[in-house]
Parts: C-alpha cells; structure tokens; sequence
C-alpha cells in the first residue's frame, strides 16, 4: 500500500536502536488510463538515530472507511479504481484531514507539507482544510516533477523540503486501503539530507511500453533452454553464492561442481569451496537484437543489448592460492558503458527469467569501480 514508507517511519521510531527505512515504488496502472499517466518511480533513504539533528513533535494514526478508491487486485500488477472523482476527492481530503486533526502538531506552523501524491492536483485539496497556503504544499511535493511515486512520495517530499531549507514539516502517509493516514511533525533542525531527483535519459513512450514489458515479442517458437525447477533449486549454491567444487587430488576447482574433474578427470566427490564473488572478464560479446537465446528475448525487448562474458572467477584465496575458474555470465553495464577483457567485475544478484512462471534468481557481474 502506498501508506507502506510512512508506516516503516513509525516502525523504526518504535525501536531501541538506530534503524534505516527505506520506501521504493513504483506504481503502474493500465497503459491508458489516469493512473498510469501520473505514474512515476523513486526510492527515499531515512537514518534513524537517538543523536539525530531532528525530531519528532508528535505523531497521529487514524483509519476513514472509504472502500474502492485505490486497489491493486490479486494477481494484478497494476492499480485501479472506481473512477469516481468527487467520491476519491472527498475521500483523501477525509483521511488526511482526520489525522491532522489529531496532532496537537498544529499544521499551520509547518514550513512543508509532505503528503503521499497520487497525482498533481489532489494534494492541494486538503489546503484549505489544513489552513495552510498552497506553497506550503508544494515545498513537501515532488509528484509535479517525478510523478506518482506511491510508497515513497512522501518521504521524497519530505528530503526535498529539508533540501530547500524547510525547518518545520507535516509528513503525511495516507493509503487507501480503508483510505488511512498516518502523520508525523517533524522539526528538521540540522538534518543532513541528500537528494538526487533529475533524470537524465528521456523516452519514448513506446520505448517506455518496452521497459515495462508490456510490448515484447515473447519467447519464441519451441521455446528457450529448458531447466525444471526441482534442477534449479539443486544448483542454487552456485547461482546464489558461489559455491565451486575443489579436486581432492589435484586442488583444480570447478564450477559448478560435478561430473568428473577438468584438470585430472577424477571421479571423486569435490569438496567445496565458496567463491568471493570477483573476477576478470577473459572475453566478451555484445548481444545485439534478434541475437538472445530464446529464454533471454523479454530482457533484451525491455533493456536492449546486453554483454556476455566468460568470467575467470577468482579462487577462495586460501593459503595463497590464486586459481581461478571460468564461468559465462552476463555483465551489467550503464549508458553506453563497455566491457573489456581485463576488466574486473563482482557478482550480484538478478533476476534471470522466468520459466514455467516461476522467476529465476542468479548472479550476474558488474564493474569494479
């Protein structure tokens, strides 16, 4: 629910120690539709210690019966609604309204509203009911420039207030499963904040369809290269953590384990080692269009070329030992960034593809700085 940044907010208030909230979303409608027009995506970072430079004056929750304003049905990866405007009007203005009132905060002393931004217009609704000025509103609000970006709209609005040098700021969360609020007022003090909310790469709204994954070809005819999930789940060692194989006669690693030894060809169980998760990039392909396997042809459809790589991955290291082991692996890369042989990578976690609707999870390797 979009009420989920605020609510880790007052879960990490509730703690003893130091806690770090984090609130990413990014909310999506149907292609053509009000939702998905003011859809937009952001992540907020907060650092939550008893040191800190802020405050909290006060904090209030209150909960509004107002059914159908805002859903994301079972299954579905997009949200909707009723589409009755005056009723999603009435109903936010309802909720925030209800738990401000609740603060003995008063409103009217804010420097900044931070409020949750389903679109541009109906944050300013609740204005007048707040006794606030409408640049009051717009100091805690970024859906004008970023869009609807649910979970963390009003945590962006809050850093970009401090940013601007607000002292004072209302934070309010509201979602409308049961249209609830949840309202914090904060006085900023000498919070140090950080924000980076300019893009710098602009799209074209089919290439955006692409992104989503709403425009793909799909996998071909015949499909990819199959692998059952009871196959995947025996080798996530290797996919998750880099789990090799070492040759208890002549110390050669393999990866994955099994199968006879590449060095000697001994047929004794490996023993086995954890990789550390770097390398260097022996060789490397760009995979242009048309050129994906077929398990691949989504990805590329949505993000375009990617690199392959045969990776030499280095040894645990252990008593010296340098070896190394050689794996194909695909290499993230940004922009028009390329890949070398030489260059040296680590790996992360990523989504692979997903097969028989199950998503498959790996590694994939990136740069080193």
């Amino acid at each position: 629910g979009t009420r989920a940044g605020t609510d880790a907010l007052a879960t990490g208030l509730g703690g003893d120690g130091p806690a770090l909230v984090v609130a990413s979303d990014a909310p999506r409608g149907a292609p053509d539709d009000e939702i998905e027009h003011a859809g937009g995506a952001g992540a907020a970072a907060v650092l939550l210690t008893a040191d800190g430079g802020g405050s909290v004056r006060d904090r209030a929750e209150r909960t509004t019966t107002a059914p159908g304003t805002r859903f994301r049905p079972a299954g579905s990866d997009e949200t909707t609604g009723l589409g009755i405007t005056a009723y999603d009007r009435s109903s936010f203005t309802e909720a925030v309204t209800t738990v401000a009132d609740a603060l003995e905060y008063d409103p009217a002393s804010a420097d900044a509203v931070a409020l949750q931004s389903p679109n541009g217009t109906l944050p300013y609704r609740v204005a007048g009911p707040l006794e606030v000025d409408t640049e009051t509103i717009r100091a805690g609000t970024t859906v004008h420039d970023l869009g609807d970006t649910g979970a963390a709209s009003p945590l962006l609005g809050f850093a970009s207030a401090l940013e601007s040098g607000c002292d004072s700021v209302l934070l309010l969360g509201y979602g409308a499963d049961g249209a609830t609020g949840l309202a914090f007022g904060l006085e900023a003090g000498g919070v140090a904040v950080s924000t980076r909310l300019e893009g710098d790469e602009t799209l074209s709204y089919g290439e955006y369809l692409r992104r989503r994954g709403d425009i793909t070809p799909g996998e071909p005819a015949g499909g990819g290269a199959y692998v059952s999930v009871p196959n995947w789940k025996r080798t996530l060692p290797q996919r998750h953590r880099l789990v090799a194989g070492r040759c208890p006669k002549c110390g050669e690693l393999a990866f994955p384990p099994g199968g006879a030894c590449p060095d000697c060809g001994a047929l004794e169980a490996f023993d086995e080692v954890a990789l550390p998760g770097t390398g260097t990039v022996e060789a490397a392909t760009v995979i242009g269009q048309g050129g994906a396997p077929p398990e691949f042809v989504e990805q590329q459809a949505r993000e375009g070329a990617y690199v392959s790589a045969v990776v030499a991955l280095d040894g645990p290291d252990s008593d010296g030992d340098r070896a190394t082991v050689s794996t194909p692996a695909q290499v993230l890369t940004v922009g028009d960034e390329s890949v070398s042989p030489g260059d040296r990578v680590e790996a992360t976690i990523r989504r692979i593809y997903t097969q028989e609707g199950v998503t498959r999870y790996g590694f994939k390797m990136r740069r080193l700085e």
